[in-house]
């Protein structure tokens, strides 16, 4: 069960041909969160036309700021920019009702680069991250088309050490010797 309440939302649109522009904030599951959108016209979208939209969300410390241009056509495509930071990882998953398990790692995420993508894909390109002390670069694509969702990629990363996410001490497998 998710709980939202005092949610406060100014939605300004003329005519459909007109920008939309929606400001609001709200508290989910005890942590304020704020939106602001704007489209500058659904008409576009509508008649399958290209249409701008840019958005910045807010949740506690968490921001994700997304300015593309979208098109929805015979099917909703997308290209822009998308910047997301969130200082913890750890809070954000357990404020969505998935908690990490272990203690180590998981707060700080950083990711920036160009997106593209559709109802099925998602591509970053000239994507840079961090990930706690991981940093890196490079391209992913997610494909949600299939049985089973499949990913691909090149990312290069200055080093990668996983230490921090163990999770129990490793098992000494039995050689016979």
């Amino acid at each position: 069960t998710y709980t939202a309440r005092e949610i406060n939302v100014d939605v300004e649109l003329k005519s459909l041909n007109s920008p939309l522009n929606l400001d609001g904030d709200l508290i989910f599951q005890n942590e304020p969160v704020s939106l602001d959108l704007a489209i500058d016209t659904l008409a576009a979208l509508r008649d399958g036309k290209a249409a701008d939209i840019n958005m910045k969300a807010r949740v506690a410390e968490t921001v994700l700021d997304f300015n593309a241009n979208t098109q929805d056509g015979d099917k909703l495509s997308y290209a822009g920019d998308l910047n997301l930071t969130a200082p913890s990882v750890r809070k954000l998953m357990a404020w969505l009702g998935q908690p990490v398990q272990g203690t180590g790692g998981f707060e700080r995420l950083e990711i920036s680069g160009d997106v593209t993508g559709g109802e099925d894909t998602v591509a970053f390109e000239k994507a840079s991250f961090q990930f706690d002390e991981i940093k890196g670069e490079g391209a992913v694509r997610v494909d949600m088309s299939g049985a089973r969702p499949s990913i691909s990629g090149a990312v290069t990363v200055d080093s990668l050490d996983l230490r921090p996410y163990e999770t129990a001490e490793p098992t000494k497998v039995d050689d016979g010797g």
